[in-house]
């Protein structure tokens, strides 16, 4: 669902459900905020009957009472406005608390074909920069605006209970004030809206920098990015200093407004007291009710700061249920069975793929991979190898077609039940700043230490993890950094292995890892896995040496499928592969056959 589909109301009504688990938190905080209110206002009323008592009514025994009275009501004041802010605080700390679990886990359940269509700095913006926007309207704003809202109409009845004959003026200015306040809510909100897309914008190439740092480097590039990311910063910078400049010259106008309504109540108040003294104000009152109006600057300031949030909140609340609430396109099925695997054959049935950009990359792929066989996939970049086996663990669906894995498509089983037959090394290794043990039972957290080891000398990572300083305990930097690319290669291999799974895809993965310990890698996984599917993506002949048979992609076709005797006799595209390779691969297998049989 789009962002626009969230109007401001229906943000509030996310957020009030949001809230509701922790509403005595906001009730007490609200209504301490009513208090602190009224006592506010209450010693503005202490301070009249003091200048028509002491001073004007000249009772000097009655001096002292006024002052010890306005310590106490600060005092009151203060508790009113500590637990004010404390309870309104906590409440939007613990909802936003609870949004951001539930955005986090969002993101992890999110389908891989949605998660593509938003790049990672808006994601990240939203659950950083939008959320914190959440926090401070649940925890501030939002109180503020109902203290606006109070404030104006307990001023109006004070006034109503003093003279009814000032309520009138006072009845002109309020609704002025609101429609400055309505104006520059409207006019801000889609500067707001602009503005928290450019703070997106600056998240992910901030992220994109930090991830490409070397290449950015290799190429010299440095003052030419510096460059565009002060476009995107000059950009954000004015948008910000655009709703600045629409907020500074509201508040100064509801400003002039409320001071010529206090001059107005001033002049006539003198009237009635020059004309009628005997239903005239006293002059307590009369400074009583020009304080009221000098205060009305307070809840307008307030209610500004309302509008603000609200067209702030409404934006990023909008970016964040469009993303909590989206419909994921990869998802469990109604009554969704578990998958029972017994031989582990995968059927492609008449499967096509095209990306949302329109992209076909594969076309009617009918093909059965038998149960516990070994097969290669071969083909040049872009013939569609690595979206074909993502379509197995179903990280995408296919357009078109139908997936079986012994004889169950694998759109009526769990997800869960699905992915965790399946142990999947992608062609980009990915570690996480954890330690080696912690990165490859990262599948499987309970893992003893015995079989972390038996897994990572299975992937050839065993050797190399005894040799660095705290060996299994020792720490890998964020992506992996502090390792090789072999050696990263090994791990994520060791991870898929840990779970023993029944199906095992190996998509471009050995790409980083030197021949022979590819070799014996290849040996011990075959050998230990017999009798498993496994499915190996390359294009490296070094990586074919024990698979049962080879199939050939070309533009997203099947265009061969069989033994390595059987495609060299066709003496098609995978003749012409392995004759281009030959020298090489012949020297590297020679060398490694000639190691083996010493």
């Amino acid at each position: 669902m789009s962002d626009s589909h969230y109007s401001w109301w229906k943000v509030q009504k996310y957020l009030f459900g949001l809230s509701k688990p922790h509403l005595p938190l906001f009730v007490i905080g609200i209504l301490a905020m009513f208090g602190g209110v009224q006592v506010g206002l209450f010693t503005s009323v202490v301070f009249a009957y003091f200048i028509d008592d002491v001073i004007v009514g000249g009772n000097r025994s009655h001096f002292w009472i006024y002052p010890l009275g306005f310590i106490g009501l600060a005092l009151l004041q203060s508790v009113f406005n500590y637990s004010n802010r404390y309870f309104n605080d906590k409440g939007g700390f613990v909802a936003t608390y609870d949004l951001r679990n539930q955005m986090f886990e969002k993101l992890q359940r999110q389908s891989v074909s949605n998660l593509i269509k938003e790049s990672p700095g808006a994601i990240l913006a939203k659950m950083t920069s939008d959320i914190e926007i959440i926090r401070s309207y649940l925890s501030r704003n939002f109180r503020v605006g109902l203290n606006a809202i109070y404030y104006w109409v307990s001023i109006g009845i004070t006034i109503y209970l003093i003279d009814p004959r000032i309520l009138l003026i006072y009845s002109l200015i309020l609704p002025i004030l609101l429609v400055i306040s309505i104006y520059y809510g409207r006019t801000v909100r889609p500067i707001i809206k602009s503005r928290q897309e450019e703070f997106g914008k600056i998240s992910n190439d901030i992220q994109e920098k930090i991830t490409g740092i070397e290449v950015v480097k290799a190429f010299g590039t440095e003052e030419y990015e510096t460059k565009k990311f002060e476009d995107k910063a000059r950009k954000y910078l004015k948008l910000f200093l655009k709703a600045v400049i629409v907020r500074q010259l509201s508040i100064p106008l509801a400003v002039l407004f409320i001071s010529i309504a206090s001059v107005v109540v001033v002049v006539q108040g003198g009237i009635f007291i020059i004309t009628n003294p005997a239903i005239s104000l006293s002059l307590g009152e009369l400074i009583l009710i020009n304080l009221f109006m000098l205060q009305l600057r307070t809840p307008t300031r307030l209610f500004g700061n309302f509008l603000t949030g609200i067209n702030s909140v409404t934006v990023a609340g909008q970016r964040i249920f469009s993303f909590l609430y989206s419909e994921d396109e990869i998802k469990d099925p109604p009554n969704g069975t578990n998958l029972e695997i017994i031989s582990g054959e995968i059927n492609f049935q008449s499967v096509s793929f095209t990306y949302p950009n329109g992209r076909r990359v594969l076309n009617e792929i009918d093909l059965v991979i038998e149960g516990g066989s070994t097969v290669a996939i071969l083909g040049a970049s872009g013939s569609g190898k690595s979206t074909l086996v993502q379509l197995i663990p179903r990280f995408y669906d296919p357009t078109e077609g139908t997936i079986l894995i012994d004889h169950q498509n694998i759109r009526e089983v769990t997800l869960r039940s699905l992915r965790q037959n399946i142990g999947y090394v992608a062609q980009e290794t990915f570690l996480f700043s954890r330690t080696i043990r912690e990165n490859i039972a990262f599948g499987k957290p309970n893992a003893t230490l015995e079989e972390i080891v038996e897994a990572a000398k299975l992937a050839q990572a065993h050797d190399f993890i005894e040799k660095l300083p705290e060996g299994y305990d020792t720490m890998v930097g964020e992506r992996g950094i502090t390792l090789s690319g072999g050696q990263q290669q090994r791990l994520s291999i060791a991870r898929a292995l840990l779970t023993k799974p029944k199906i095992l895809i190996f998509d471009d993965s050995t790409s980083s890892v030197d021949a022979k310990t590819e070799y014996e890698l290849q040996r011990e996984i075959s050998t230990l896995f017999e009798g498993r599917t496994i499915i190996i993506v390359t294009q490296k002949l070094s990586s074919i040496r024990y698979v049962d048979k080879i199939l050939v992609l070309d533009d997203g076709f099947v265009v061969e499928y069989g033994t390595h005797e059987q495609l060299m006799k066709n003496k098609k595209i995978y003749y012409e592969i392995v004759m281009s390779q030959a020298t090489e691969e012949l020297s590297a297998d020679i060398e490694l056959l000639l190691r083996e049989s010493e």
